[in-house]
């Protein structure tokens, strides 16, 4: 009896310690003073971190975001999580926004606009028929704005991808004619060169050192990206790489067309702006034009039949 009271209080001892520790103790600190043994242990200085000297985009806006686009999650079907994971993809992420944080920040739009007009034409003084179109209207364009801001980043990472395309192959050309395997020369492309471009090329290489297959390591960056002239290049490499061929006269090949299609582009771009230039001038140039040639001579004409 003596010792079954005794084993009793070693147990609820034991067992009250251990959850006073699990309840007290947060795993991250644990985390942080393994990492600052092993930096004392190096000789690296460690720099503790203050969470309110972090900007309140990171502090406030980023957590209640996440946490709202947790809740709205739940409530949108796969396909709108899959099409905005790829679309955040092309984009590179701005922002570091996540698919849920996008969600987020779509229904807040759907709800803040229409609430915004709401306000607006209460303080304008407008009629209730007029405000409520102007709502529905809010409700249609509300979530089109965050769409319409993705796709315009995705636009200009893949328009930064295709300028930089050139100058990588070339550097591919030089690397490879000297002796580099094509790993290598694309690790030196991703050591010169900054920008979207070598950040895919760098992911590639890591999804490759931790043993993917190159060719599908290569054909998940042209799906990722997005940009049909690397895609076109990435499958060029692949079937040269599987037929056997010389990657190095492959290479220069792709570097001519890429260039020519470059300068395609442009002759493109030449031809198409002053069709673009055609709408502001006749909207914004052409009626201050009018007013400083015929002011003068309207003013006379006015003059001139009052007078009579």
């Amino acid at each position: 009896m003596y010792y079954t009271q005794i084993f009793l209080i070693g147990f609820i001892t034991f067992a009250g310690v251990l959850l006073l520790n699990t309840l007290t103790v947060d795993s991250r600190a644990i985390v942080r003073q393994r990492l600052a043994a092993i930096a004392r242990i190096r000789g690296v200085a460690i720099v503790e971190g203050d969470p309110f000297s972090l900007p309140f985009r990171e502090r406030v806006i980023r957590p209640f975001l996440e946490k709202c686009g947790r809740l709205v999650g739940r409530l949108a079907p796969r396909a709108v999580h899959l099409s905005i994971a790829h679309r955040l993809m092309q984009a590179g992420h701005p922002y570091r926004l996540q698919t849920t944080t996008f969600l987020a920040i779509l229904a807040l739009s759907t709800i803040i606009l229409p609430g915004l007009t709401v306000f607006v034409g209460l303080m304008l003084g407008l009629p209730v028929r007029n405000v409520a179109g102007w709502v529905m209207l809010a409700l249609f364009v509300g979530p089109l704005v965050p769409w319409f801001w993705l796709g315009r980043k995705a636009t200009e990472r893949i328009q930064a991808i295709d300028r930089a395309l050139p100058d990588a192959v070339d550097l591919l050309v030089v690397s490879v004619e000297a002796g580099l395997a094509f790993d290598m020369a694309l690790a030196k492309v991703t050591e010169k060169m900054t920008g979207p471009l070598p950040d895919e090329f760098a992911r590639t290489l890591n999804e490759i050192r931790l043993g993917k297959m190159r060719r599908h390591a290569l054909r998940d960056m042209g799906q990722r990206v997005g940009a049909k002239s690397l895609s076109q290049f990435i499958s060029t490499v692949i079937q040269s790489t599987q037929m056997g061929v010389s990657l190095g006269n492959i290479l220069r090949i792709q570097s001519e067309k890429i260039r020519q299609e470059r300068r395609m582009r442009a002759s493109e771009m030449a031809m198409k702006a002053p069709v673009k230039m055609l709408f502001p001038m006749i909207f914004f140039i052409f009626p201050a034009l009018f007013v400083v040639l015929l002011g003068p001579a309207m003013m006379r004409i006015v003059d001139t039949f009052a007078n009579m």
